[in-house]
């Protein structure tokens, strides 16, 4: 953000979007958005927010309870065959490493660190509504690597260096 013409809202809604939005974010939908002029301004603000976005994830490593999956997401390339261009997909697999946690034991330390009876009541009414619900975990970090193959030997190292081991 420093040394940005862009204003601290761009910023903050940028980053919003980002986080918020299921779909792929482009810049250009960023520069409609924010009714920008120019494409280049925001799409260097993404691209800043992703650096910073991945630098994040080397600075920890998940625990407690971890789950994995392995997704496949289609990814296009351009081959070149007989000196023509052509557009090709594939399916790239995707290993997904969450860190999960009870919701019980997250609402009840929201409960042991707030002495406000307001927020009190408020978490007591989601305690009551979890019971009677199906969720009984909640998602709090997420780590995902775009992998060459699915095999075991390449998901291994993925793993190690992003789970603490006790």
């Amino acid at each position: 953000m420093e040394h940005s013409k862009l204003s601290l809202y761009d910023w903050f809604f940028t980053a919003h979007m980002m986080t918020s939005i299921k779909q792929v974010l482009s810049a250009k939908e960023i520069q409609h958005q924010l009714e920008l002029e120019y494409y280049l301004p925001a799409w260097l603000m993404m691209m800043k927010l992703r650096d910073i976005m991945g630098q994040r994830d080397s600075i920890y490593q998940l625990s407690e309870q971890i789950e994995l999956d392995l997704s496949y997401f289609p990814t296009s390339f351009i081959s070149e065959e007989g000196g023509e261009k052509i557009l090709k997909s594939k399916q790239t697999p995707v290993l997904v490493i969450a860190q999960s946690k009870d919701a019980d034991s997250i609402l009840s330390t929201y409960l042991s660190d707030n002495t406000d009876t307001e927020r009190f009541n408020k978490a007591s009414k989601l305690i009551k509504q979890a019971n009677r619900s199906k969720v009984k975990k909640a998602v709090r970090y997420i780590k995902m690597y775009a992998l060459p193959n699915s095999q075991y030997k390449t998901l291994a190292p993925y793993v190690e260096k992003s789970v603490v081991h006790d």
